[in-house]
């Protein structure tokens, strides 16, 4: 029983460890540490199973000399306890009563027990208020110092804990004490660092809104000064365009056209201009700039907002006025007179382009007020005027300093998302997630759609031309993501070289969509790019990538300042990225110098097993040529035996065609002819060759070289691009990738090719597999061999029969009918004569005897040269017959229908019937390629009908000009027959044969 206390008491604690573990993680892992605080309080008093743990802070009372009391900074409750920190009285406990606790936390020891052991007032506070039975307190040091408590309380039950978890608790207390005291001092070293940021940048921005505001001061002041209107504004022109180092200034008065629907122009009233540029007051044109074009302009500066930008992004016609008299870039501030647009003072850079910033443009709207004041309160006093514009002036002052405030407020954030992606870094485990949730920290913070790291790379087939490559992505949602494009996942500097000089040299580079060039623009567009912002990224001083932010939303415009702040950022990411890759490169090194010495041992074992599988590969191709061999063999009919062995070839030698190709010389001036497709085997998804209305041709022009090697006996064959043309333009519309053909030899004549086709992916064979394949030619070119010899047995048999039959026609129209004359003549003879005459009628009849012998000689001569299949048996049963015999063995349906009454019919009409059938029955088999074939005999009174019909793959009756001599034949002998013939074809509908016959007419 002991033992199994200790057993469980070992348990418990190890138990308490693993929650202590998680209690660390809980706090390393989180990024917001007051969630990871409350998340780690909750797994500690979970596996405590207490009812309330607190994290109290020791905050000393040395105004009055006291020992202070304890804070409650962070709490955990379980169901069955109230809440400490929200207690209007418990929230901060006094070491009054228990002065022995303060002394023994200051020395780094616990303190705790049952509550009904303690002291009074702690122990009427924590059992009345609290409902505590039991609490124990656990110092927490910071740096040797007692720094606070964390306290468990037991509501439920009073128990009692035991040394082990005392200390395991302890070293609780001490890594969440260090983890507050360490977010502490970030805190404090960020909004240090953050407060010094701010007062730098406040002393920039005054500095230079102190500059402007001397600038429209000055303005101002001569406009107040002189009495002369003209002088007064040329003076104010001069002031600012100097002060600000511009080209140009214009003041421009809106007017109204006379049309109803037209906005007016704007008039140049008065001018500046530099050395640099040219006066738009005199210009004969331009003097008058119209807003067509410029509509938008137009009801953005009536509601006093400023507008411009570079001349180059501006819409026609504005764009070629200002080209004309030089202007690069050009900005326009209104002039409101009560509130209403009444003009424009406008800014022209000739020299070079200029970007003016927001607080420019406000204190320049105040010059633009100002001069607007000026003309058109010429006639008032100046004390008013100066009153007006006082008051202006202090507008805008208030708004220029709402503005610095936005500016400000935003690059805090953005200074903050770089601290915060630069621990990231520092306190991660996998890099790659802490690269991409940096990313994300960044994009998130400036509102962007797309960051991205980009690797500079050398493309070995281009090596003049930098390029470069996505390696790390961040997309907000419905952003299209460019790391997985196919296409733009990588490029080269091509066409944006200007950029990468800009890069090379240190600086930040921005693009809208519509001023990029191509061909870089489409691949943007394809990826709903609007703006594009590209930060460099350096590692030990070389200019190593990129850090790219995409707007795809909408179109936003990044200051310079932002810029500069990102590339802080840039260069964290950077610099981290180099220290992963040289730790990866270090641990690639140790890892290397393990596997040099399993090296020698992997390569023999690899090479075994290459040795093993190009063996077993030449037995699977060698069992898959013997397997067809035995098909050829084994089935009578060839089309048949060639088809079930190409599929085997097909299957077994992991291709994707394979066919049988007879070469045709169709003239002597090609002596190669072409190669004709007559059987073929493709897997699925892939393009017919056979059934191809131009490819299952193949001429023999421009392949002669390969032409001649087959007829030599050579095999031919690689990847498809390695072939001239015109062949490999047919083959590439076939799918094919690359191509392998032996030739095929029948009584030692080159015959044709068997080709295999892989068109999934291309393949290069050996020359032990060539040998494969040109043994399975072999075989093919035998069957064929052999079925050339039977099929001119056939013929000769068939010559012999028909010549038999000629005989047996001639001896019955000739000599028997001779004999059967004589006979009748004899016996006219006989009743002529006397019959007296004993001797004359005995040499009579003996004369008639002989005719009738001649007639039974005859006839019996006309049996024996009769078709043997009728000799003894009727026309049905020998089609019977005929159908079992040349139908075994195979896979097609064949069967023999009657209808009406069967009879024996003429001899002649069965032997032309049997022959026309078994010449259909023959076609049906050999080039109808039919898997059903039906023979029917239709017996009528006086006629006799004849049908054949096959579901083949049918040909046009419309070219039976074209016919062969077996369809010749069979309409000679219906001819003969005086009967009828019809043939019914279609393309891939077979074919029907009918023949009708009158019984009584021969």
């Amino acid at each position: 029983m002991q033992q199994n206390n200790s057993e469980q008491s070992a348990d418990e604690t190890n138990s308490f460890l693993q929650a202590v573990a998680d209690c660390a993680a809980a706090l390393l892992g989180d990024e917001d540490f007051e969630r990871g605080v409350n998340r780690a309080l909750e797994i500690l008093g979970a596996s405590a199973s207490a009812d309330r743990l607190c994290v109290n802070e020791h905050i000393a009372d040395r105004a009055n000399d006291n020992l202070g009391c304890v804070v409650v900074r962070y709490e955990w409750l379980s169901s069955y306890s109230n809440s400490q920190l929200y207690h209007p009285d418990m929230n901060s406990v006094s070491y009054a009563g228990i002065e022995d606790s303060y002394r023994i936390f200051a020395s780094g020891q616990h303190w705790g027990g049952l509550i009904n052991t303690m002291s009074e007032p702690f122990r009427s506070n924590q059992k009345e208020k609290l409902g505590v039975k039991a609490t124990y307190a656990i110092p927490i040091m910071i740096e040797g110092k007692y720094w606070g408590i964390i306290g468990l309380d037991f509501c439920q039950t009073a128990r009692e804990l035991s040394d082990a978890e005392i200390a395991v608790l302890k070293t609780a207390a001490s890594f969440i004490g260090s983890a507050i005291q360490r977010e502490r001092s970030r805190c404090a070293k960020e909004e240090a660092e953050r407060t010094a940021l701010l007062e730098q940048q406040k002393v920039i921005e005054l500095a230079k809104s102190e500059r402007i505001l001397n600038i429209t001061a000055n303005a101002a002041q001569a406009l107040l000064n002189n009495e002369n209107l003209e002088m007064a504004i040329a003076n104010a022109l001069q002031i600012i365009g100097e002060g600000i180092d511009t080209d140009r200034v214009v003041v421009m008065e809106h007017c109204q056209d006379s049309t109803e629907d037209s906005l007016g122009y704007a008039k140049v009233l008065f001018e500046w201009h530099s050395p640099h540029a040219v006066s738009q007051l005199h210009h004969p044109n331009l003097q008058r700039v119209s807003y067509e074009g410029i509509e938008s302009w137009y009801e953005r500066l009536s509601k006093g907002e400023a507008v411009g930008g570079v001349v180059n992004e501006f819409p026609e016609p504005l764009r070629s006025g200002q080209i004309e008299i030089g202007v690069k870039s050009m900005y326009s501030v209104p002039i409101m007179v009560n509130g209403k647009y009444w003009g424009i003072v406008g800014f022209d850079d000739c020299r070079e382009a200029k970007q003016h910033s927001k607080t420019e443009i406000s204190v320049l709207k105040t010059t633009a007020a100002c001069i607007g004041s000026a003309i058109q309160q010429s006639r008032i006093r100046q004390r008013r005027e100066q009153a007006e514009r006082d008051i202006i002036l202090e507008q805008q002052r208030v708004t220029q300093l709402q503005e610095q405030n936005f500016i400000l407020e935003k690059r805090d954030r953005i200074l903050a998302a770089t601290a915060l992606s630069a621990n990231v870094l520092l306190t991660g485990e996998d890099f790659d997630c802490c690269v991409n949730r940096v990313l994300q920290i960044i994009g998130e913070s400036i509102d962007t759609d797309r960051v991205v790291v980009i690797e500079n790379w050398h493309n070995l087939s281009k090596p003049s031309i930098p390029h470069w490559r996505v390696i790390y992505e961040w997309d907000s949602p419905d952003t299209i993501p460019q790391i997985s494009h196919p296409e733009l996942t990588q490029g080269s500097w091509e066409g944006i070289q200007e950029w990468y000089e800009l890069c090379c040299k240190g600086k930040s580079v921005s693009s809208r969509l519509e001023d990029m060039p191509e061909p870089f623009r489409s691949g943007q567009a394809k990826l709903g790019v609007k703006v594009l912002y590209v930060v460099p990224i350096f590692i030990e001083g070389k200019f190593w990538g990129n850090i790219g932010f995409d707007d795809c939303r909408e179109e936003t415009h990044r200051s310079e300042a932002e810029l500069n702040i990102l590339k802080t950022a840039a260069a964290c990411i950077g610099g981290a990225i180099e220290q992963e890759r040289i730790r990866r490169a270090k641990e690639q090194a140790e890892r290397n110098i393990l596997l040099e010495r399993e090296k020698a041992a992997i390569d023999k074992a690899a090479q075994l097993e290459q040795s093993n599988q190009i063996l077993s590969l030449r037995d699977r191709w060698l069992e898959a040529t013997a397997n067809a061999a035995n098909q050829l063999l084994k089935i009578t009919e060839l089309n048949q035996a060639i088809n079930a062995a190409l599929k085997i070839l097909g299957e077994n030698l992991d291709c994707d065609r394979v066919m049988v190709m007879q070469n045709v010389i169709d003239c002597l001036d090609r002596p190669f002819g072409f190669l004709h497709v007559l059987y073929e085997w493709h897997s699925a998804d892939t393009i017919s060759q056979l059934l191809h209305p131009k490819l299952n041709k193949i001429s023999g022009n421009g392949i002669e070289e390969n032409n001649a090697k087959l007829q030599a006996g050579e095999w031919i064959g690689g990847l498809i691009e390695e072939f001239s043309e015109p062949f490999y333009s047919g083959q590439i519309e076939l799918g094919v990738k690359s191509t392998y053909a032996v030739p095929i030899f029948v009584d030692n004549q080159f015959w044709g090719i068997l080709a295999f086709d892989h068109c999934r992916e291309s393949k290069r064979l050996t020359l032990a597999e060539i040998a494969v394949l040109k043994t399975a030619a072999s075989c093919i070119g035998s069957a064929i061999y052999r079925q050339q010899i039977q099929q001119e047995k056939e013929q000769a048999e068939l010559a012999i029969l028909e010549e038999r039959n000629r005989m047996a026609r001639e001896i019955h129209d000739t000599l028997a009918q001779a004999f059967t004359g004589i006979s009748l003549q004899l016996e006219a003879a006989k009743n002529i004569l006397p019959k007296e005459s004993e001797a004359v009628q005995e040499r009579l009849l003996r004369a008639k005897n002989l005719a009738k012998e001649g007639i039974t000689e005859a006839r019996r001569s006309v049996r024996a040269l009769r078709s043997e299949a009728l000799e003894y048996s009727d026309l049905v049963t020998a089609l019977r017959q005929l159908v079992d015999k040349m139908v075994l063995g195979t896979s097609v349906e064949a069967q023999v229908l009657v209808e009406g009454e069967t009879r024996r019919l003429a001899s002649e009409i069965e032997v032309e019937l049997f022959r026309i059938a078994q010449e259909a029955l023959t076609n049906s088999l050999n080039h109808a390629r039919a898997n059903k074939i039906c023979i029917q005999l239709i017996y009528e009174t006086n006629t006799i009908h004849l049908l054949v019909n096959d579901n083949g793959i049918g040909f046009n009756t419309q070219q039976l000009h074209n016919q062969g001599f077996g369809l010749i034949g069979m309409r000679e002998r219906c001819d003969r027959l005086k009967g009828n013939l019809v043939i019914n074809s279609k393309t891939q509908q077979g074919t029907e044969i009918v023949v009708t016959v009158i019984t009584n007419s021969i």
